[in-house]
């Protein structure tokens, strides 16, 4: 009974990991970060004033106009959506906070690959 049960166990797992050489294509999307800047009225050298990473930000995906995936960024601005190949409009959602703009990033994927995306949230600290 065991060895069955380890048998159909093992063909299981075969069988979510796909075969080699064909089956359903690698992953692809898009994977990045979120930042928020600037974050002083005035950066020097002695104070460079670095952007900083912004949670929870929501990134919402476009193809051709119509909204296709929504993501969120994590506690270090991170994120990552899986997607088709083909060419999208990424825009960043900045959290509550008034008065912050972001403008949205054109970017291209390739089957197989998670295309780099940097979206920067403008706070308006001049």
């Amino acid at each position: 009974m065991r060895r069955s049960a380890a048998i159909v166990l093992f063909a299981g797992l075969l069988s979510a990991c796909g075969s080699a050489g064909g089956g359903a294509p690698d992953a692809s999307g898009i994977r990045g970060t979120v930042v928020a800047g600037p974050q002083c009225p005035v950066v020097t050298e002695q104070s460079p004033c670095p952007d900083e990473p912004v949670d929870g930000a929501g990134i919402e995906v476009y193809r051709d106009g119509i909204l296709v995936a929504t993501g969120t960024s994590d506690d270090d601005g991170r994120f990552e959506i899986e997607l088709e190949p083909g060419t999208y409009e990424v825009h960043p959602v900045p959290p509550s906070d008034v008065g912050m703009f972001a403008k949205p990033v054109n970017v291209t994927v390739v089957d197989g690959s998670f295309a780099p995306v940097d979206l920067v949230v403008d706070t308006g600290i001049r």
